[in-house]
């Protein structure tokens, strides 16, 4: 289906071509913020999560560097006070800062840490 967003997009690179202003700079100008979009996608997606990678992690064993060097840094770190810590891991959602809207499958791995050692974690796909 496609978005408000994207007709109006469409709309004006026609109007574009259509009235002789297109140009060179303006195809490099569209390409670039396309492939930047993109680029930008793939650095704000948290993690690579699979199945096989949080079926390793084990309650009360697995510490932080462990989960690290699965997961690599987390999307988000929230400190709870007392030693307590939440780490939010995203992967594979919707893309953002993008004119196109592109909804993909979305992986959220939340994990609670405790002293430097996983206490307890959610994992969900939506």
């Amino acid at each position: 289906m496609i978005t408000f967003k994207q007709t109006a997009a469409l709309n004006w690179l026609k109007k574009l071509l259509t009235a002789g202003q297109f140009s060179k700079l303006g195809l490099i100008l569209i390409v670039s913020l396309s492939l930047s979009s993109c680029a930008l996608y793939r650095v704000l997606s948290s993690a690579t999560i699979t199945d096989s990678k949080v079926s390793q992690i084990e309650r009360g064993y697995t510490s932080e560097d462990e989960i690290v060097s699965m997961f690599g840094q987390p999307y988000m770190k929230t400190s709870m006070g007392n030693s307590w810590q939440r780490w939010t891991y995203r992967a594979d959602g919707e893309k953002p800062y993008s004119w196109v809207n592109v909804r993909m499958p979305a992986k959220t791995l939340v994990i609670l840490f405790h002293e430097g050692v996983v206490r307890d974690y959610r994992y969900s796909t939506h």
